[in-house]
């Protein structure tokens, strides 16, 4: 595409509902837009935590999730309804290192390296609350969906099961 001019050492991305967000060793997290023909992002915002790198993003429909380094956690930018406007931000998991992000059914799944996987509840505007913490090896990514939790470790795939 020729309007994306985009650099970062760790390279992560995540597109979804028409949204592209990368992760941007000097920005943080960018976000962009596609146009109407799907040839051109254009650049919708920008958002960091001072003290962390950025190494993870996720796109929801109503928001944008950026994971830091160094313990900073996630920081999320709330959007408007039916708008690329961010409304708000939010931070947790804060004391945690991020490794990836993923969503499903109102849960967000963090892979935080050795402390395992931190699983977090989105209940919609600016509620996110813990949900549970898995013991895992190592955990360098982490997928959801419905009651099982996949996590990428230093030993291989580890598959968990959550919830009743």
């Amino acid at each position: 595409l020729k309007n994306l001019d985009y650099s970062s050492s760790n390279g992560r991305l995540h597109f979804a509902n028409n949204r592209l967000a990368v992760t941007n060793d000097a920005q943080g997290i960018i976000v962009f837009e596609e146009n109407q023909s799907g040839d051109e992002l254009n650049q919708l915002f920008a958002f960091n935590l001072s003290g962390g790198n950025p190494q993870a993003v996720y796109v929801m429909e109503d928001a944008v999730i950026g994971g830091f380094s160094d313990d900073e956690g996630c920081y999320m930018a709330l959007l408007e309804s039916n708008s690329n406007n961010v409304s708000n931000y939010i931070s947790f998991a804060e004391g945690y290192s991020v490794k990836a992000i993923d969503y499903s059914d109102g849960l967000i799944a963090l892979a935080t390296g050795n402390d395992g996987v931190q699983i977090y509840e989105f209940s919609g505007g600016n509620i996110v609350s813990p949900y549970g913490s898995i013991s895992s090896g190592y955990a360098y990514d982490v997928k959801i969906k419905n009651n099982l939790v996949f996590v990428a470790t230093r030993n291989g795939l580890e598959i968990y099961k959550i919830g009743i």
